[in-house]
């Protein structure tokens, strides 16, 4: 493959947020998932509150009451599309994450043009996540054991570019956890994610082969006040992650249900990237954006519109479980 070609597409996709490694599988599954958890700077391992919990952090699909579905798309640094779609209740989430840059200029070893080509990158994953009373392992029942959920997050991953020679099909999985640990009104969410522990990797139709790069992520959030979340998160690469959530639910308007201000930042290697974001709640919906201001590439706009239902659980839509209770609104 063209070096050159490589490292432009990976400062584009990817932002500088990753440090470069040899040999080593760079995707769309890198960039900072969802528009609520960008816009707190990406600092969303130990939330485990909403459908994004189902990609970073599968554990956290055990606390949800809700099924929602989001879509989020963003027209990344002005050259490329990304988005994503989520779905997901309590215990399972299904979604897809996307990537496409247009005419793309290749160019050889000497630098001369060839021809132009798209890229196109695909990710879509399935997420489990279950409290230790879930599983039903009443030898780890008592407190504060009762507090920890475990997650698995499997993996496809696809990329389509310079015909068969650029095409490749790869599989990987992640598994997480997170704990709450009650202190006073309030709890200490602590939550972790092993990312891509799998030691299969990726093949390209030129024959070139890539493992995937594994790392983790390790993070806490708290809700300092009844409406004030913090979060900060770190990952093994060396990335920091900071981020803040203020909710004003006191509205007197009967359209509007609830407002949410965030900001955050992400401490890479190229430089900090600052977030801002903010959510709006009508009835059931409900609207995010984030914007993320780099160091040296055209700032970014995301957004989402998600979608709540009153059953708990993907579940409900293929049975009649209103006996046990999940389904209950």
């Amino acid at each position: 493959m063209n070096k050159r070609f490589l490292l432009c597409l990976m400062v584009l996709m990817f932002s500088l947020a990753l440090p470069v490694q040899a040999q080593s599988v760079v995707s769309l599954l890198d960039i900072e998932p969802g528009v609520r958890c960008l816009g707190m700077g990406g600092a969303c391992v130990a939330l485990g509150d909403d459908e994004t919990t189902a990609f970073v952090n599968p554990a956290g699909l055990s606390y949800l009451r809700a099924m929602a579905f989001e879509f989020n798309a963003e027209n990344r640094f002005g050259r490329s599309t990304y988005g994503g779609l989520t779905f997901a209740g309590r215990n399972l989430g299904v979604g897809a994450l996307f990537m496409n840059i247009s005419d793309i200029v290749g160019r050889n070893e000497n630098g001369g043009v060839t021809r132009n080509f798209d890229y196109t990158s695909i990710g879509t994953y399935f997420s489990a996540g279950a409290t230790l009373q879930d599983l039903s392992l009443t030898f780890l029942s008592t407190p504060p054991l009762d507090n920890i959920a475990v997650g698995v997050r499997a993996q496809i991953y696809r990329v389509d570019f310079m015909g068969a020679t650029g095409s490749t099909l790869g599989l990987t999985l992640s598994p997480s956890g997170l704990f709450k640990l009650p202190l006073g009104g309030n709890d200490l969410r602590i939550g972790a994610i092993v990312e891509n522990l799998l030691p299969i990797g990726i093949t390209y139709g030129s024959g070139h082969s890539e493992p995937w790069r594994i790392g983790a992520r390790v993070g806490a959030a708290m809700d300092v006040i009844d409406d004030l979340t913090l979060a900060a998160e770190f990952e093994t690469s060396g990335i920091f992650h900071l981020g803040a959530e203020y909710r004003v639910s006191s509205l007197n308007t009967p359209e509007i249900s609830g407002l949410a201000i965030r900001a955050g930042s992400i401490f890479v290697h190229g430089g900090p990237m600052f977030t801002v974001g903010l959510g709006a709640k009508i009835a059931t919906y409900e609207l995010n954006y984030a914007f993320t201001g780099h160091p040296y590439l055209p700032a970014s706009h995301r957004l989402s519109f998600t979608a709540r239902f009153a059953n708990q659980t993907l579940i409900c839509l293929f049975t009649g479980f209103d006996e046990v209770g999940i389904c209950d609104p």
